[in-house]
């Protein structure tokens, strides 16, 4: 998303909201979902080099 939308946030709108009004919100969705796939593809294999599964995993920081 730009900064010169960003920017016209409206002081009583939340920033979800104002994003999904964003004129090319679809296509970030459709362009983040395409990702989706070869991403969760490199999680696994990260996952097997480092024996911990990288799409389930937790931590304990608290």
């Amino acid at each position: 998303m730009t900064t010169e939308y960003e920017a016209t946030l409206p002081s009583n709108a939340s920033h979800v909201e104002h994003e999904r009004q964003w004129e090319r919100s679809a296509d970030m969705c459709a362009a983040l979902a395409e990702l989706h796939g070869p991403l969760t593809s490199v999680a696994k294999k990260l996952a097997a080099l480092c024996g911990i599964d990288l799409l389930t995993a937790q931590t304990n920081d608290e």
